[in-house]
């Protein structure tokens, strides 16, 4: 917003140079020069010095405002200047407010002095120079136009900014929330978030009787792969599955990295029967992943403990049945689903 300030004041000023120039008035248009030359020394700086850039405009803005009134009068309505800082600023927010209260201060009362100490200053202040008639109702409409321009223009930064961060701020909910609720390696829900749902599963199961089934699955010698071939290969096994099982899983299916090698998914409304269907599709997909370039270079089979929901059961007895016959598939050879 720095920036668009800069180039947007410093055309004003270029702009006005030349009809002071022409009405040969030199001081007014020195002034003018002078301000276009301060704003195009600022644009490289107002990156890395912000604040000293911040507080030279403002004090530059009231200076210009304060010494052109003196100088064309209160109808030329170069005071507007003054004002129009106030509400660049307020649109800057925060502490750019705070931080450049003292010039706005400053300004406020130098312009109140101004106006309280007019009668004892010459006539063109007054606006009754005959000579600068010509010029007061064209320099006040264009420091009307300018100035209310640039007000509609920072309110117009502003707003965009304003819908820029509150978009910012809405995307890093949304990464914060993904963090909270997904395992990091391989995208699945994290355990606190499957947690929750089933929960969820359990409660409705209760109060209308919807059936929900949950899997238990290891992958088989997993130790050994990272043995052999080291622990990003098993990462690479991880993700790979992970993949592989959210392609077969159904809407209403949710897949959870349960910790380490163990994976669990949750089968809403969902009979053992038709989650042992799902199962062996997984498993089916499982004996094709050393097909391909980008696939893995050895055979990795899976063992699950797949159970359904008993009315009256809870969470924890639900895992601990699916867990129980993992660990029976294990004993009895591997690479196997057990009810």
């Amino acid at each position: 917003m720095i920036l668009s300030f800069l180039l947007y004041a410093g055309v004003i000023r270029f702009l006005l140079f030349a009809p002071f120039l022409a009405a040969r008035l030199p001081s007014q248009a020195l002034l003018c020069l002078l301000s276009c030359c301060v704003y195009g020394a600022l644009v490289p700086l107002h990156r890395k010095h912000f604040w000293p850039t911040l507080v030279f405009l403002q004090a530059e803005s009231c200076l210009f405002g304060l010494v052109m009134t003196y100088l064309t009068g209160w109808d030329s309505g170069f005071y507007l200047y003054l004002i129009a800082m106030l509400v660049y600023i307020f649109f800057l927010g925060g502490p750019a407010c705070t931080g450049t209260v003292f010039l706005q201060l400053t300004g406020l009362i130098t312009l109140l002095l101004l106006l309280l100490l007019t009668p004892f200053f010459p006539d063109h202040l007054n606006g009754l120079d005959a000579a600068l008639d010509h010029l007061y109702f064209p320099l006040f409409s264009a420091n009307v136009l300018s100035n209310g321009g640039g007000v509609i223009l920072f309110a117009a930064l502003s707003a965009r900014r304003s819908r820029r961060q509150t978009s910012e701020l809405q995307n890093c909910n949304r990464k914060l929330q993904y963090l909270a609720t997904h395992d990091a390696l391989t995208g699945l829900q994290n355990r606190r978030s499957m947690n929750e749902l089933l929960q969820l599963c359990r409660a409705q199961a209760e109060r209308s009787n919807v059936p929900f089934s949950v899997a238990m699955g290891d992958i088989d010698d997993f130790k050994a792969f990272n043995d052999t071939y080291g622990h990003s290969y098993g990462d690479q096994i991880l993700t790979t599955l992970a993949e592989t099982i959210r392609s077969v899983a159904r809407e209403g299916d949710f897949v959870c990295r349960w910790g380490g090698e163990e994976i669990l998914i949750l089968f809403s409304a969902t009979h053992a029967s038709g989650a042992r269907s799902v199962l062996l599709r997984v498993k089916d997909r499982l004996n094709h992943l050393t097909d391909g370039a980008d696939s893995l270079s050895t055979p990795v089979t899976m063992t699950f403990g797949l159970s359904e929901y008993r009315r009256g059961q809870t969470i924890d007895e639900l895992l601990a049945s699916a867990d129980e016959k993992l660990y029976r598939g294990k004993a009895n050879g591997k690479n196997c689903i057990v009810e």
